[in-house]
Protein backbone atom coordinates (compact mmCIF):
# COMPACT_ATOMS: atom_id res chain seq x y z
CA UNK A 1 0.00 0.00 0.00
CA UNK A 2 1.04 3.54 -0.90
CA UNK A 3 -0.24 6.76 0.11
CA UNK A 4 1.00 9.87 -1.39
CA UNK A 5 0.31 13.42 0.70
CA UNK A 6 1.45 16.67 -0.81
CA UNK A 7 1.52 19.36 2.09
CA UNK A 8 2.38 22.97 1.46
CA UNK A 9 2.04 26.12 3.34
CA UNK A 10 1.64 28.43 0.76
CA UNK A 11 -1.48 28.84 -1.88
CA UNK A 12 0.15 30.35 -4.10
CA UNK A 13 1.94 27.26 -5.01
CA UNK A 14 -1.75 24.97 -4.91
CA UNK A 15 -1.33 24.31 -8.81
CA UNK A 16 2.58 22.97 -8.86
CA UNK A 17 2.34 20.64 -5.87
CA UNK A 18 -1.01 19.58 -6.63
CA UNK A 19 0.29 18.57 -10.10
CA UNK A 20 3.41 17.19 -8.41
CA UNK A 21 1.63 14.60 -6.48
CA UNK A 22 -0.39 13.92 -8.95
CA UNK A 23 2.50 13.05 -11.36
CA UNK A 24 4.23 10.92 -8.23
CA UNK A 25 1.21 8.85 -7.78
CA UNK A 26 1.01 8.60 -11.36
CA UNK A 27 4.55 7.14 -11.48
CA UNK A 28 4.06 4.86 -8.72
CA UNK A 29 0.99 3.17 -9.67
CA UNK A 30 2.29 1.64 -12.50
CA UNK A 31 4.00 -0.57 -10.69
CA UNK A 32 0.53 -1.58 -8.54
CA UNK A 33 -2.38 -4.02 -9.54
CA UNK A 34 -4.86 -0.99 -9.90
CA UNK A 35 -6.77 -1.50 -6.86
CA UNK A 36 -7.27 1.27 -4.26
CA UNK A 37 -7.77 0.86 -0.77
CA UNK A 38 -11.17 2.74 0.33
CA UNK A 39 -9.62 5.32 3.02
CA UNK A 40 -6.96 6.28 0.35
CA UNK A 41 -9.60 7.45 -2.84
CA UNK A 42 -8.49 10.96 -2.32
CA UNK A 43 -11.16 13.90 -2.58
CA UNK A 44 -11.21 13.92 -6.47
CA UNK A 45 -12.28 10.00 -7.08
CA UNK A 46 -14.35 9.00 -4.31
CA UNK A 47 -15.91 6.02 -6.43
CA UNK A 48 -12.78 4.96 -6.83
CA UNK A 49 -12.04 1.24 -5.98
CA UNK A 50 -15.66 0.77 -5.15
CA UNK A 51 -16.24 -1.28 -7.91
CA UNK A 52 -13.33 -3.67 -7.13
CA UNK A 53 -13.93 -3.83 -3.18
CA UNK A 54 -17.66 -4.83 -3.92
CA UNK A 55 -17.81 -5.97 -7.19
CA UNK A 56 -21.14 -7.80 -8.39
CA UNK A 57 -22.68 -6.52 -5.03
CA UNK A 58 -21.94 -3.15 -5.59
CA UNK A 59 -25.52 -2.41 -7.22
CA UNK A 60 -27.18 -4.44 -4.16
CA UNK A 61 -25.65 -2.59 -2.05
CA UNK A 62 -26.21 0.75 -3.59
CA UNK A 63 -30.09 -0.38 -3.80
CA UNK A 64 -30.09 -1.01 -0.35
CA UNK A 65 -28.68 2.20 0.82
CA UNK A 66 -30.81 4.23 -1.50
CA UNK A 67 -33.81 2.82 0.62
CA UNK A 68 -32.16 2.80 3.88
CA UNK A 69 -30.59 6.62 3.70
CA UNK A 70 -32.43 8.37 1.22
CA UNK A 71 -31.21 11.49 3.00
CA UNK A 72 -27.42 10.82 2.47
CA UNK A 73 -26.58 10.66 6.23
CA UNK A 74 -24.22 8.47 5.34
CA UNK A 75 -22.44 9.84 2.15
CA UNK A 76 -19.53 10.74 4.06
CA UNK A 77 -18.09 7.77 4.88
CA UNK A 78 -17.72 7.41 0.64
CA UNK A 79 -19.43 3.83 0.86
CA UNK A 80 -21.30 3.46 -2.10
CA UNK A 81 -21.79 7.14 -2.84
CA UNK A 82 -24.60 8.20 -5.54
CA UNK A 83 -27.04 5.90 -3.96
CA UNK A 84 -29.37 8.41 -2.91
Amino acid sequence: MVSIDGMWDDPAADEDMIGWTRSAWEAIAQHGNGGVYLNFTGDDTPDAGLDTAFGRNLQRLAEVKAVTDPLGYLDFMKLVSGAT
